[in-house]
């Protein structure tokens, strides 16, 4: 076996496995990943992120989320709460860029569930009322 230069990531590389070489292994892979990242912030399970150097949360949106809150506001969805809030964790998901191979699917039951969402703001008529609303005249 070659004898190691150093310890730490180098050290690694060259088949060290001691812990000093394997923590700085995991440091820089874990900083690798953080880097790919990109400069999201540190996004949590509810949505919501913290602000550097505070421990206030802050709710992160994303374009989905946003234009789907936009829409309810129009639509009557205050009927059906319960369809709602999944069609806008569905757009959560739409939103989240680790999420790739769950778009499609989330995708399509989001368009199901907008349909009966748009489908319970509907208000119902009666046939009748139907037929006299065609049939009224208006007079003025």
């Amino acid at each position: 076996m070659p004898t190691i230069a150093s310890h730490g990531r180098r050290g690694y590389r060259q088949g060290c496995r001691c812990e000093q070489c394997k923590l700085a292994e995991r440091e820089y892979q874990q900083d690798l990943k953080r880097r790919k990242a990109g400069s999201e912030p540190a996004v949590g399970n509810a949505g919501l992120a913290f602000l550097p150097g505070g421990r206030v949360p802050v709710e992160v949106v994303g374009p989905r989320v946003a234009a789907f809150r936009l829409a309810m506001e129009s639509l009557n969805g205050d009927k059906v709460p319960d369809l709602v809030a999944a069609a806008e964790s569905l757009c959560e998901v739409l939103d989240n860029p680790k999420a790739l191979s769950t778009r499609p699917a989330a995708a399509a039951k989001f368009a199901e569930l907008m349909g009966q969402i748009r489908k319970s703001g509907d208000e119902k008529k009666s046939k009748l009322a139907s037929v006299r609303s065609m049939t009224s005249v208006n007079t003025g």
